[in-house]
């Protein structure tokens, strides 16, 4: 084979392979399109799915009037602050990922305190923050849950205390006693806070 037909052969092949290449990369493109309109569609089919049954579950928490309950027990500073989900479903969601939870949530937090951390990492240090809080979830049907710290044996829920709608319609106390049961052992999450130190790498 002569030097010519040995660089047009050279030539052909590296043609080839960029083609190959542009043929995969285009491939590629078209399953990841494929794939993310398949996610998007379930995403919107189980958000459609789930507004129902928050919008009823916001409905039940509000006729409950737990969170007049649970905002008095901030006025008697037994806890610092409540989060109750927004009043639009649609805020609640993280648009890219979310299909929404079918149940309305709250969180009474009885607590959060922030400490200097001992760890320093690289360009700046860190403060812990660690909460104490209760959850509060309503579902569709009125069952209110009260979730607090997980026993060691209950490796999913911790500990829940439910009261159905039948029992809170004819006794808003029993709302009292099941939040005072659980606030004796609220759940403890932490997790830290990263700070940059001024002028370090000026």
């Amino acid at each position: 084979m002569g030097f010519i037909e040995g660089l047009r052969q050279k030539m052909q092949r590296e043609t080839t392979e960029a083609q190959h290449k542009a043929q995969q990369e285009v491939e590629g493109i078209l399953e990841a399109g494929h794939k993310r309109k398949i996610r998007e569609e379930r995403i919107l089919q189980v958000r459609s799915e789930n507004r129902p049954k928050w919008e009823d579950a916001k409905r039940q928490y509000d006729e409950s009037g737990l969170s007049g309950i649970l905002k008095k027990v901030i006025d008697l500073k037994g806890a610092e602050s409540l989060y109750e989900d927004s009043v639009s479903f649609d805020e609640t969601l993280n648009w890219e990922v979310d299909g929404g939870n079918p149940y309305f949530y709250a969180e009474l937090v009885i607590n959060k305190t922030r400490k200097r951390h001992d760890t320093y990492y690289t360009g700046g240090y860190s403060d812990e923050i660690t909460t104490k809080c209760i959850g509060v979830e309503t579902d569709k049907d009125g069952v209110i849950s009260f979730r607090g710290k997980r026993h060691p044996l209950d490796r999913k829920r911790g500990m829940v205390v439910k009261v159905p709608k039948a029992k809170w319609q004819k006794d808003r106390g029993v709302l009292e006693n099941a939040l005072g049961k659980v606030y004796r052992h609220p759940i403890v999450s932490k997790n830290l806070e990263y700070f940059n130190m001024p002028g370090l790498f000026k």
